[in-house]
C-alpha cells in the first residue's frame, strides 16, 4: 500500500472532480474525496463511481476546515504516513504531487 494520501475537500465541485479523479487514478494516487455537503449530486457521482474508502459523506456543508479534519481523521485511522491536501477544482497541478 502507498503510504501518502490526497485529502479533497469538495463543496459543489462535480463538473472538476469528473475530470481530476480519473487523472489522479492513472497516476496510481491514493485519495479520499471530503463531499462536504454538496447538491450538485457529488456524493451520486462518487457512490456510483468509486469505492467507498475513495470518499466522505458531510450530509450538511460543514465548511473547508472541518473536511479537511475529516480528511486527517481518515488518514491517521488508515495509518498513511504522508498527506496532502488538493483542492478540488483543479487549484492545483497534479504533477506537483509525484
Amino acid at each position: 500500500m502507498n503510504k501518502t494520501i490526497v485529502v479533497i475537500p469538495s463543496f459543489n465541485e462535480l463538473k472538476t472532480l469528473k475530470m481530476l479523479l480519473p487523472k489522479l487514478q492513472e497516476k496510481n494516487i491514493n485519495f479520499v474525496v471530503i463531499d462536504d455537503g454538496s447538491s450538485d449530486g457529488t456524493f451520486n457521482y462518487l457512490s456510483k463511481n468509486y469505492e467507498k474508502k475513495s470518499f466522505i459523506h458531510h450530509i450538511d456543508n460543514k465548511g473547508y476546515e472541518n473536511a479537511i479534519y475529516s480528511g486527517y481523521e481518515y488518514a491517521k485511522k488508515n495509518r498513511y504516513g504522508y498527506l496532502a491536501t488538493f483542492d478540488g477544482d483543479f487549484q492545483h497541478d497534479i504533477s506537483d504531487l509525484i
